[in-house]
């Protein structure tokens, strides 16, 4: 009998540094948790940005990184007021065949 296998994405998490920082030895200034709903979309938990960061930079930050892992859809889910409601980045796209072929 043969086997094959196959791999799960749960999550991970997403840390935002300044330009020119050395990941892994600076503070980063944004962090959320990621959770993988399928293979192009995941779910961003713990999103509070702080209020002194634009919003689009954040946001931008966020998107380029998820593209790179072939991520097309990713949302949190905001609360506020007791009204919770489903906040989607439309940022995200598929990345076009030129693209696809300059990745390594």
């Amino acid at each position: 009998m043969k086997y094959v296998g196959d791999v799960e994405l749960m999550s991970g998490m997403f840390r935002m540094f300044v330009e020119g920082a050395a990941i892994g030895e600076d503070p980063y200034e944004f962090a959320c948790g990621i959770l993988w709903h399928d293979r192009k979309t995941v779910a961003l938990k713990g999103v509070k940005p702080d209020k002194r960061l634009p919003f689009v930079a954040m946001r931008s930050a966020v998107t380029e990184r998820l593209r790179e892992l072939g991520v097309e859809e990713a949302f949190w889910i905001r609360k506020n007021r007791g009204r919770t409601r489903a906040v989607k980045l439309q940022v995200l796209r598929r990345l076009s065949k030129r693209d696809q072929l300059a990745r390594p």
